[in-house]
Parts: structure tokens; sequence; C-alpha cells
């Protein structure tokens, strides 16, 4: 089983690293977040290890287009393995030249056996999409992308991962570590819930815990007595909830 995944000048992957991972993983996010580009990391890892990486990349006209902008270095690939190995590849697109470190029969059986999909709720009806979850952790490992509150609705917030392009580049959140957030689950709230009223993304882009810390007075720029910024937990989730226009 893969623990973490750490990609590196892929595309939008400039530098982006998942930890704690276990039996399922689901990427959320807007199109062009980066989920797809992380799916196809692994891949990148799986074809090397299968010696058909070549045939994955493609002509040798469209390497660039995996490039992340404003570098010339190699894709980084690194995976932690159950055991605490770590399997490293390097992808020089200059060349098409890979490199590995690290037992390749480990990582191969590894990613053998991890199931990688992008939305496979598609073409099911309701009753299945919620019985999917279960299913995929069934498998042993899987990391799959959705873009259905519904099967969002049967996660834990540990399983999700929030994607979001910030000036050009990904970045992933775990909302598990927002206590915001997980106060909203504690309270009722499903994944779905929160991903419907916007505040996975809210998540990614503002840390939300930031806004429970003690603050002193601000002093104000002309010497008059600050005002306390401080906002409370249900504030918060009051401003967070508030209506939003279509």
């Amino acid at each position: 089983m893969l623990t973490t995944i750490h990609v590196q000048n892929l595309a939008v992957l400039k530098d982006v690293h998942l930890t704690e991972l276990g039996p399922l993983t689901v990427l959320i996010g807007p199109p062009s977040s980066g989920k797809s580009t992380l799916l196809f990391a692994l891949q990148l890892a799986r074809a090397q290890l299968q010696g058909r990486l070549h045939s994955l990349l493609g002509p040798k006209e469209s390497w660039g287009d995996l490039q992340s902008r404003d570098t010339t270095d190699p894709i980084h690939i690194d995976l932690t393995l159950a055991a605490g190995e770590v399997w490293s590849m390097h992808l020089d697109l200059r060349t098409g030249r890979a490199q590995t470190e690290g037992t390749d029969a480990a990582a191969l059986h590894t990613l053998d056996a991890l199931v990688l999909q992008e939305c496979p709720e598609q073409g099911l009806d309701l009753r299945a999409v919620a019985a999917l979850p279960e299913h995929l952790r069934s498998q042993g490992q899987a990391l799959i992308t959705t873009c259905s509150t519904w099967l969002a609705d049967h996660l834990t917030l540990e399983e999700v991962v929030t994607m979001q392009q910030v000036a050009g580049f990904s970045h992933a959140t775990r909302p598990s570590r927002s206590p915001s957030l997980r106060a909203l689950v504690a309270q009722g709230d499903r994944p779905g819930d929160l991903w419907r009223q916007g505040l996975l993304d809210a998540a990614t882009i503002l840390p939300l815990e930031t806004y429970l810390e003690d603050e002193d007075d601000v002093a104000e720029p002309d010497g008059s007595a600050g005002v306390d910024r401080r906002m409370t937990s249900e504030a918060i989730f009051t401003h967070l909830r508030r209506p939003v226009d279509p």
C-alpha cells in the first residue's frame, strides 16, 4: 500500500505532496486542478516499471506539455510504500530517459494492486454510487476522482483530498486538517454536504483554523484603538454558509 505520493515538475503539479494515504483516497476539485494529472503520475510510474513508458508518453513532440512551466528540471515521482521504503522515478523530458531508485519489484507490486479511476460513479444509479466507496475500500487501495457530491456523502472526511489551482499550479489540501470542518462533521454534516455548500473549496484556499486563533487588538494606522478581529466558530460557519447568488 502507498502511504505518500510526492510529484514535482509534472504539468500543473509543480510540487504536490499527499500523505497519510489509506485504502481509499478521493480527489475533488474544479477542472484543471490537477486531479487527472496526479493519476497520470502514478500511471507513468507503473508504465516505467512495466517497461512501456514511451508507449504511454506518446510522440516526443507532445512531451513539452508534460513539463511544468518555467522549469526544465526532471519530473520527480516519489512513492513511500507500506514498509516505509521509498521508490523514486526521475524522468528527463529532454531525453526521454528515466531513472529509478528503490526496489522496483516492491513498487510494481504496490502499483499493480492500486485502483486508479476517474469518476467511477458515472453511469451508476444512486444506490450503486452509495455502495461504491465500500467496494473500493475492499479492493485493497484505490485513488479516484469524483464529480459526485452523492458519492462524497458516503466518504469519511479523512478520505477526501481537495485540489485547487493557485497561481497556475496545483495545491492539495486535506479538509480533515481543518478544525472548523471537523466540527461541522461532528455536528452531523457529511463531506458531500460540505462540498455542496462550497466549504471544501474554502478549505483549500483559506486556512479556516486561522480565524479561531486568539489575536490581540490591531492598532489602526492613525494610532487609534484597534478592533478585535477574532471570529467565533459559529460566525465562520454562518459566513461560509451564506447563500450563493446563482
